[in-house]
């Protein structure tokens, strides 16, 4: 599970952290400020909310992307990379980086 905590209200102090662990993701996840909707094969949307303050954990989240084959967008498992570091996503969409032995 994923927790977005806002204690003072100001956007670029919001905190994106592993509700189980604590463990701080803002280095996992691409994270930007903004309204963006995007009008395709899946409707998305990006809001910046205003707010006094909040603390939200979110159930499930899942990140997607077009397969390559078929042409539908699916759930990502995990993403690698060239030096081998590998973010795998949990069922609930929780990511945990692996690093390459060294």
């Amino acid at each position: 599970m994923i927790r977005f905590v806002c204690e003072n209200g100001v956007g670029h102090t919001t905190k994106i952290l592993n509700a189980e662990t604590g463990e701080d993701l803002y280095n996992v996840l691409a994270i930007n400020y903004g309204v963006t909707i995007t009008i395709g094969h899946m409707v998305t949307a990006q809001a910046e909310i205003s707010m006094l303050g909040a603390d939200v954990t979110a159930e499930k989240t899942e990140f997607f992307t077009k397969h390559p084959l078929t042409g539908k967008y699916l759930p990502l498992a995990a993403l690698e990379f060239r030096d081998g570091t590998r973010v795998e996503f949990a069922e609930d969409g929780t990511p945990r980086v692996l690093t390459p032995a060294t």
